[in-house]
């Protein structure tokens, strides 16, 4: 590859970092303020939630919420370590300095345990969805997105983090050519469901045309940007070591791509606007290194 667009791969990359680097810091900013009057008033909920008198009255669901909050704001945390070990990793990578793997292996390793920290949720919503203790603030579509989401992700990546630190570059080609595409297929969970329990629940009854797309964007765009991801990297899992970078290009360009939609469907659809913050809205920085890859590489 020509040295011209190697270092412009790595200049994206390096973008693409601290955008997810601030990205964690605002998740852990808002985490932190929900946190200060959450903690405070642990044990009462607003009327608005209409609480059934069994979750009242009984320690067991406090206890499994307090369970859960703890373990989601603790991974949000968590993550902010990540993001600053990947704008390390990417800056020496920059500078050709191959400390980077050692802080790719560490930034990997703490986004596996932010995943890792959604399994408490997930079997919280799920056991609560079926109780008697249930009530509009538990469900179970959001259960089992956070329960997937844990079970593929965490195990994924912490294996993957320690074949980096085994710096084996056969080995490491082969987990990023089964990660990324797991990784992308995660966020169509994680965005699908989104639509399907929240955005369809509280749309409106009629469906105009950016709502047509909305729902079109949030079933499709990135479970196909997933299934390119893994046609890309499917020789580097074989260990063929050959790559189609193009197909790495439009993969990373319709994961960007589905969050320019998402912008745009939300100032036509506000319901889409109150869940914007709980997307993974840092993977629009995606779209840099996948125009980049694309346009430059001729094969």
């Amino acid at each position: 590859m020509d040295s011209t667009i190697t270092a412009s791969i790595k200049k994206a990359l390096l973008l693409v970092s601290i955008f997810f680097l601030f990205y964690t810091i605002y998740h852990a900013i808002n985490t932190t303020l929900f946190l200060y009057s959450f903690i405070p008033s642990f044990g009462q909920l607003p009327e608005s939630f209409q609480l059934p008198d069994s979750f009242t009255s009984s320690s067991f669901p406090w206890t499994l919420v307090l369970i859960q909050e703890f373990a989601g704001s603790t991974g949000i945390y968590l993550r902010v370590f990540g993001g600053i070990f990947a704008v390390s990793s990417t800056y020496l990578f920059n500078k050709n300095d191959s400390r980077y793997l050692g802080r790719l292996s560490n930034a990997v390793l703490f986004e596996s345990l932010y995943f890792g920290l959604f399994i408490p949720s997930g079997i919280n919503h799920i056991i609560l969805s079926f109780s008697e203790f249930t009530f509009a603030g538990f469900n179970l579509y959001t259960g089992a997105s956070f329960l997937l989401q844990g079970l593929i992700l965490f195990p994924v990546l912490l294996l993957f983090s320690q074949k980096i630190k085994a710096n084996n570059h056969i080995s490491t080609l082969k987990w990023i050519g089964i990660a990324a595409p797991l990784y992308v297929f995660t966020m169509w969970i994680k965005h699908s469901f989104f639509w399907v329990f929240a955005l369809s629940q509280f749309g409106s009854q009629s469906s105009s045309l950016f709502e047509i797309i909305g729902a079109i964007n949030s079933l499709l765009t990135l479970l196909i940007a997933s299934l390119v991801s893994l046609f890309a990297c499917l020789p580097i899992i074989q260990k063929r070591n050959k790559i189609n970078l193009r197909l790495v290009g439009i993969a990373l360009i319709l994961v960007g791509a589905y969050f320019v939609i998402y912008l745009i469907v939300m100032f036509w659809v506000p319901v889409y606007l109150s869940f914007f913050g709980l997307t993974e809205f840092w993977m629009i920085s995606l779209l840099i290194p996948g125009l980049v890859t694309f346009l430059k590489i001729k094969e």
